[in-house]
């Protein structure tokens, strides 16, 4: 499953020396505004992860079931022909 990217707001700003420009800091409505976003963008990755999952098991018992039949006809025929 894809993590998202924490929020800027979560992320500590190391301490800058002083002949470097400092980062500006965000308010806290934009972080509240992320946060919300980033909520929304994890929500949709667990909703395709789990579309995917469905088709990934259903393409097991599509292809399994017919492969385990044949397979199991096979070695029920070479049994009895002992």
């Amino acid at each position: 499953m894809y993590n998202y990217p924490r929020s800027i707001c979560e992320m500590q700003v190391p301490a800058t020396p002083p002949n470097v420009k400092p980062v500006p800091t965000v308010s806290k409505e934009d972080c509240e505004k992320q946060n919300e976003e980033n909520i929304k963008q994890n929500e949709t990755g667990r909703m395709a992860q789990k579309q995917r999952d469905v088709v990934r098991d259903l393409s097991m018992i599509v292809v399994g079931i017919p492969l385990f039949l044949i397979h199991w006809r096979i070695v029920r025929s070479k049994d009895e022909n002992l």
